[in-house]
């Protein structure tokens, strides 16, 4: 394993907590509830803890996370979201604005990211407010130049280095918005016209 920049022990840079509730059966259950949410077969709203949404990325939904991460830890801070996981240097398509900052990259690098969730365009976008890779703090160039580098990686991906940080993904159809709120992701489902016009509301 290569040496940390600090000399430090490097064993901390690739621990992340554990999600023992996170598990397979229940990233199912929420895949389940997710679809009779889509087709319509229940509220207009659907609230998400962060064991729930932990599974869907762990277990249910492969793919949505960057090649590099892996076992991510979702926690709902108010109307924050941090995000951590262990990153694979070698497999990170990032790993290049990483090593600017850290020098020689471990094997694996536990990273934390706090932001915002911002659901109400084209896009889910995720603004980053802070960023650290093991103990080190990560500057915004650096996060913005990470971004770029994963959307140019990905067309189905979008990286924005403009303003805050951002990572986003396209709105998956059928979602109006999502938002965190109250430790919850919230999610909201586009409703006919016609029952919009029942009750004389905007909102479903």
């Amino acid at each position: 394993m290569a040496s940390t920049p600090t000399g430090e022990d490097p064993r901390p840079w690739a621990d992340v907590a554990p999600a023992p509730e996170a598990t397979p059966e229940l990233a199912a259950g929420v895949m389940d509830r997710l679809q009779l949410f889509r087709s319509g077969m229940s509220g207009p709203r659907l609230s998400l803890g962060s064991d729930d949404v932990t599974a869907l990325l762990r277990h249910g939904l492969p793919g949505v996370l960057p090649v590099g991460l892996i076992d991510p830890v979702v926690t709902f801070e108010g109307d924050r979201v941090r995000v951590d996981a262990r990153l694979v240097a070698a497999d990170f398509v990032g790993r290049a604005p990483l090593a600017s900052v850290l020098g020689a990259l471990p094997d694996t690098i536990h990273v934390h990211i706090r932001g915002r969730l911002n659901g109400r365009g084209d896009y889910l976008s995720f603004e980053v407010d802070e960023a650290h890779a093991g103990p080190v703090p990560l500057p915004a160039t650096v996060v913005a130049a990470i971004a770029t580098e994963i959307g140019e990686s990905s067309g189905a991906r979008m990286a924005s280095a403009g303003g805050d940080p951002t990572f986003g993904i396209r709105r998956p159809t059928g979602f109006a918005a999502a938002d965190v709120r109250n430790g919850r992701l919230e999610l909201r489902r586009y409703e006919p016209m016609i029952d919009r016009a029942v009750d004389g509301s905007e909102d479903p």
